[in-house]
Formats: structure tokens, C-alpha cells, sequence
């Protein structure tokens, strides 16, 4: 009785999570294609005009271009904020004076809507370029701020102890010891950070100043041009999966690397 009712379970067939992942897109898209053929669903078109949008989108090299300086201010603003992140954790990690004075600041920030800083940024910093760069880096410092924090304070006092009982200099210890210890949530944190670093961009573009990939779905939007629209949407959500998969597997390799 025992045997069979461990065997039973065990030679149930399972299926693969690729297989269900296909499963659910397919039901998804043939609803998709069911609700936008029925009349009166002018704002959703169809799967086959949204595709066959975009193919000729891309193909023209028309929401290409837009996208790719969309990147750039998103690269540059990730640099920037990685640069102040990493600075800016490691500090609140490392001493308590400067959590205590700045932590409440990092916390009250990550936790504002970035898009009400528009107004202010516009004047301050102005509507082009240094205002996107800015408005991405408010969108995506914080997360990255957060999770350094975290990760130096979890690293070992023992470990820090032992090091400095054998000479080491502060300097020594931060960058053999601390940091290294401290790579995985640095991982995870840049990772979070490329993906709210995009959002920031296609809101500053959309909000700040109508430009690149903005353009391209305001314009859209304007003329209620919807397989347009909903195919750039769909496209700008796809290079946000292929970074994310990408910073996906630099984590991996970082975390392997620094802590095997």
C-alpha cells in the first residue's frame, strides 16, 4: 500500500513550466484577438494589426531610432546612479551617524512619486537632456541606495574584526572584504534599477520633454493611431524583459564570481 501510494504521485506526468508559460501567452492572445475583432473595441485592436503595426514600425526603422536614444539616457542615468548608489549605501552601511542622517531622507524619497518633480526639474535643470538624465536617476538612485545599504550591514563583523586584527586598512577592508560581501544585493539592486531607469526614461520623455520613444507614443496617441500606439508599448515592454533578462544574468555571474 505504501509502494503504491508513493509511487503513484511520482509517475504522474509532469508538465514542463515552459510548456504552461506558452499556454497561458496563447490564451491571452487569442482573447486579445476575440475582444478587439468585436464591434465597438476601436481602442484595442486586434493581435494581427498590432503585430502587423509594429513589424512595419520596426522594419522602417521608425520606433528603432526613438528607442535607441531612449537607451542612452537610460545608460547614462544608470551610471550615474549606480556611481551615487553604491557611494551613498555604502556610507549609510558603514557609519551610524550617516544612516541616522540620511536614511529617513533615502526612505521618504524611494517612496515619493518621481513624475511630481517634473515642474521643479523642468526649471531648475531644464527640458533636455540633463533633465531626462536627472529625472531617471530620482527614479532608480533610491532602490539601489537601499539594497547597498543592506548588504554592507549584513557583512560579518567577525570577518571585518578579523581583518583589521591583522593590519588591514580601512580602505583594505571596504574593498576586500565589505563589498565583495556585500555584490549580491549590489546585484539585485542594479538590476531593479535598470528596469525603474526605464521607466523613468519613457516618463520623462512623455511628461518632460516630448522626445524619442515619448514622441513616438504621443504622437501615436494624438492620432489615435491604437495598433501604433499599443504595438510601441508592446515593443518598449520587450527591450524592458531583454534588459531585465540580461541584468538577470550578470547577477548570476556576479554572485558566482564573488561568492561562490
Amino acid at each position: 500500500m505504501t509502494g503504491a501510494s508513493a509511487v503513484g504521485p511520482a509517475s504522474r506526468p509532469r508538465v514542463p513550466r515552459i510548456a504552461w508559460q506558452l499556454i497561458s501567452v496563447a490564451a491571452f492572445l487569442a482573447l486579445w484577438q476575440v475582444y478587439g475583432s468585436l464591434p465597438g473595441t476601436f481602442a484595442i485592436p486586434t493581435v494581427t494589426e498590432t503585430v502587423a503595426q509594429l513589424a512595419k514600425d520596426v522594419a522602417s526603422g521608425a520606433i528603432i531610432a526613438p528607442m535607441l536614444s531612449t537607451l542612452v539616457s537610460t545608460a547614462t542615468g544608470m551610471l550615474v546612479a549606480s556611481v551615487v548608489g553604491i557611494v551613498v549605501g555604502s556610507a549609510i552601511g558603514l557609519s551610524e551617524w550617516v544612516r541616522d542622517a540620511v536614511e529617513p531622507i533615502v526612505n521618504a524619497l524611494n517612496a515619493a512619486p518621481m513624475a511630481m518633480l517634473i515642474p521643479v526639474i523642468g526649471i531648475y535643470i531644464g527640458l533636455g537632456f540633463q533633465g531626462r538624465v536627472f529625472l531617471i536617476v530620482m527614479w532608480c538612485v533610491f532602490v539601489i541606495i537601499v539594497n547597498v545599504a543592506a548588504g554592507v550591514r549584513a557583512v560579518s563583523a567577525n570577518l571585518v574584526e578579523t581583518a583589521r586584527s591583522f593590519g588591514a586598512s580601512r580602505r583594505m577592508t571596504y574593498f576586500g572584504i565589505v563589498l565583495p560581501s556585500a555584490v549580491p544585493y549590489l546585484a539585485v539592486g542594479l538590476r531593479l534599477g535598470l528596469g525603474r531607469a526605464l521607466r523613468g526614461a519613457i516618463a520623462a520623455e512623455l511628461l518632460l520633454s516630448v522626445v524619442d520613444t515619448g514622441k513616438f507614443l504621443r504622437q501615436a496617441g494624438a492620432l489615435f493611431a491604437m495598433p501604433r500606439l499599443i504595438g510601441g508599448i508592446i515593443f518598449v515592454t520587450l527591450v524592458g524583459l531583454v534588459l531585465l533578462w540580461l541584468a538577470e544574468l550578470v547577477e548570476r555571474r556576479l554572485v558566482r564570481r564573488w561568492n561562490p
